[in-house]
């Protein structure tokens, strides 16, 4: 890891709040070179999130402020506001972005191969060269892995994260019963790679993931 102005952003309430508990064990990792020395010269400020959308906030003030590589620690939604907080910054200055999963599902996480034990995340950010992924935008907002509309596409919105945080996965689950009275089919026309799709479908979905909702 060469960097050496390293932003984290920490949602402390994601998942049923592990990224507290482990947030001594990330550092550790975070303050050592590869060969297990101390990165004497290393700084990584820690801002916890505080509601919704800051964490875009954070991000996107990061270049101004002389980070040249972003952490994350929560889940898929934390992720997200990283993403779109840094997505607005031009290529050539955009930090690199890092993501130790702490949520509920952590699809994104599972899909490419990123540890679920948050220290060996860090250990992983702190010892890999960065990968480039793709990234969907719909107007002015970006996604990292899903974007869907649909039957059950509410639940992760509409999931109190208290709930989240007794029940994690299963939470969304009660929240998906709910809309079975409501789902309804969309005419959807799509055209993409010479091809042509048109018809009522209760569910769509682009993804850059082998789940969603922690659905394979």
């Amino acid at each position: 890891m060469t960097a050496q102005h390293i932003l984290l952003i920490l949602n402390p309430v994601s998942g049923k709040m592990k990224s507290r508990s482990g947030l001594f064990d990330i550092l550790d990792e975070l303050y050592h070179l590869p060969d297990g020395t101390p990165a004497s010269d290393r700084r990584v400020p820690v801002c916890t999130t505080l509601y919704r959308g800051h964490a875009t906030e954070l991000a996107s003030a990061a270049v101004a402020e002389g980070y040249d590589r972003v952490l994350c620690c929560g889940g898929d939604g934390t992720l997200n506001e990283v993403l779109n907080g840094l997505m607005h910054i031009p290529p050539e200055n955009r930090p690199t972005l890092g993501y130790i999963p702490a949520g509920s599902t952590n699809d994104f996480a599972s899909s490419m191969g990123i540890p679920a034990d948050i220290k060996k995340a860090a250990h992983a950010i702190a010892n890999s060269m960065p990968l480039p992924l793709d990234v969907g935008k719909f107007d002015d907002s970006y996604f990292t892995y899903v974007a869907s509309f649909g039957a059950f596409t509410a639940a992760s919105y509409n999931a109190p994260q208290d709930v989240k945080n007794v029940f994690g996965h299963a939470a969304y689950v009660f929240e998906g019963i709910k809309d079975l009275g409501s789902i309804k089919p969309y005419y959807v026309k799509l055209v993409a790679d010479g091809r042509e799709l048109s018809g009522e479908y209760v569910f769509g979905a682009i993804a850059n993931s082998t789940s969603f909702g922690g659905i394979v």
